[in-house]
């Protein structure tokens, strides 16, 4: 359905999705992105700039293919704080509270906080399980007809949680982290309401589209 461009600048209402991400950070304060970009990423330089609003915009240039792992590795060299900084898919939208997020960071003491959306059909991402401290104890393979708690792609990560461990050049935040470090790390899990979509399947594409239009 989107040809020749990469999916977070897919097209909605003549807008790229991003700028709908943007939308949503510049809202809740957010004034510093970092774009951990790859393939055809100039044109996502090209079609954003250096600033949003009031945004600053700067950009992580991936000259080989590093997975999710690699790439934030790379982008993080661009971030000079020990603060908690955040990541976010670029392909995914979530409405939910980023101060309540870092709320629940600071109180639990974790060293990395997941968005976390409750899905009546789970079976496309997998399932958080939490326990009733909101630690998450697993993370469950994609089931079919699976429903529940899922990793809406929204992470409040301490540094110095991320540079604990040796990392490969290319690797998996996902795999290679969350889930491999587990047990190693106080990770948590907050669960949020609000609109979520990924755009990678032409359904959500146009699922997008009815969303935005309203909103």
């Amino acid at each position: 359905m989107v040809k020749d461009v990469p999916k977070p600048i897919a097209p909605i209402h003549g807008r790229p999705f991003l700028a709908y991400l943007l939308d949503a950070l510049e809202l809740q304060g957010v004034t510093d992105v970092i774009f951990a970009v790859g393939y055809k990423g100039n044109l996502i330089q090209e079609a954003l700039g250096d600033s949003y609003g009031r945004v600053a915009l700067r950009y992580s240039v991936e000259t080989e293919p590093l997975g999710t792992g690699g790439a934030i590795t790379l982008a993080l060299n661009l971030y000079t704080s020990n603060e908690p900084v955040w990541i976010i898919n670029g392909d995914t939208f979530f409405g939910c509270n980023l101060l309540a997020i870092a709320k629940t960071h600071k109180e639990n003491k974790a060293d990395i906080t997941l968005a976390l959306c409750d899905m009546k059909i789970a079976d496309r991402y997998g399932v958080v399980e939490l326990d009733k401290d909101h630690f998450i104890t697993q993370f469950r393979e994609k089931t079919p007809g699976a429903r529940g708690l899922i990793n809406a792609g929204i992470y409040l990560l301490n540094p110095d949680a991320f540079y604990r461990f040796a990392h490969e050049a290319k690797f998996s935040f996902e795999k290679g982290f969350l889930e491999q470090h587990l047990k190693d790390l106080r990770i948590v899990g907050s669960s949020q309401s609000g609109f979520f979509v990924d755009i990678g399947v032409p359904e959500d594409y146009e699922k997008a589209k009815g969303y935005f239009k309203k909103s």
